[in-house]
């Protein structure tokens, strides 16, 4: 570059290890520019490039959060840190006590600690946290998860205008049956009836359709 009399820009995703350009980034860019540009004629006649836009890395630019903010996306996470779905065994996991790399490996809460000391001093300043060592936090909370609801709640079944229902059901007997007679509906202006037979001792399902 400098032979040719240009400056040199190195640029991209990352940070330089001691601002050496021999190390490069992780994307590296590098811009040249012509240090005496009126020396020399244009190239085209269309004219030179013009400047449309600049993206700076990384492209995550939202502004700080609080501490408060930021441990209001902690507990969120946590919660489901101490209740996994896939129970560990017995013994190797202490109540409420979450690896500070589970954590870390979240990459909402990288965006907002951006380091991992950042995560540590803000769980140290918390009451709901003990910071047992620098690899593992007990919580005390109980963290409860909701409970999804049941999607079958309101499709239960039901006498209402268009349908009767009718129950022998007797829980000592093997052998009952639910009946289901739709009276009212209508399908290409004729009339249907449709009976469900359920036997609880063959767990059979037998429907018939009569037009």
């Amino acid at each position: 570059a400098a032979k040719y009399n240009y400056s040199v820009e190195y640029t991209g995703v990352g940070t330089l290890k001691d601002s050496d350009p021999a190390v490069g980034f992780a994307t590296q860019i590098a811009i040249f520019r012509d240090l005496r540009p009126d020396d020399k004629p244009l190239l085209s006649d269309f004219g030179s490039y013009g400047h449309i836009d600049q993206v700076v890395f990384p492209i995550y630019d939202e502004p700080d959060k609080s501490t408060s903010e930021i441990l209001e996306v902690i507990h969120y996470y946590m919660k489901f840190l101490c209740n996994p779905v896939v129970s560990e065994l017995e013994g190797q996991r202490k109540k409420n006590c979450i690896k500070i790399d589970y954590l870390w490996d979240i990459h909402r809460i990288r965006q907002l600690c951006k380091t991992r000391d950042k995560l540590l001093e803000i769980l140290d300043s918390s009451a709901d946290f003990t910071l047992l060592n620098a690899d593992e936090v007990l919580a005390h909370i109980e963290y409860k998860l909701d409970s999804p609801k049941n999607e079958n709640d309101e499709h239960d079944w039901h006498t209402n205008d268009s349908s009767e229902v009718e129950s022998n059901w007797n829980a000592d007997d093997n052998d009952s049956e639910w009946y289901y007679d739709y009276r009212n509906d209508d399908l290409e202006n004729g009339k249907w009836s449709y009976e469900d037979t359920f036997s609880g001792d063959s767990q059979h399902l037998q429907s018939n359709w009569d037009n």
